[in-house]
């Protein structure tokens, strides 16, 4: 426990938290006393798991949309979160791409406007 106490009083977003590593950060830093953790993913009413968590801790954890590909949408996310919260303390990027064939058959090449840098970039907020 002594690993989510440094999330406490701190505003967190988490992309691609509709499960695996996304949903389990999300449920372990949302049951500390962490100020607001923002789970996102591209289909938040598809998540019943996440949907579960944010029912448990409904004062702690905001789920939004966001498909981390498309700038319009991070942008939207991250006036969101400046105008409720103020600022951004910690941004995990966790967001991914996955196929059927996964790993034996590679998702996409990478090109040099990676979604994980839009992010990085929109979420600079000063706190």
């Amino acid at each position: 426990m002594a690993a989510v106490s440094r999330f406490t009083n701190r505003v967190v977003l988490v992309t691609g938290a509709n499960r695996g590593i996304g949903l389990r950060l999300v449920q372990c830093i949302s049951a500390g006393s962490v100020r607001q953790v923002i789970a996102t993913c591209r289909v938040p009413g598809a998540a019943t798991l996440l949907q579960a968590c944010r029912a448990e801790h409904k004062d702690r954890v905001t789920i939004l949309p966001l498909d981390t590909t498309k700038a319009a949408m991070v942008e939207s996310v991250r006036k969101e979160v400046e105008a409720k919260w103020g600022c951004l303390d910690i941004l995990i990027n966790n967001a991914g791409i996955a196929t059927k064939g996964h790993p034996r058959e590679p998702v996409l090449t990478a090109d040099p406007v990676h979604a994980g840098d839009i992010a990085r970039q929109a979420f600079t907020l000063p706190c």
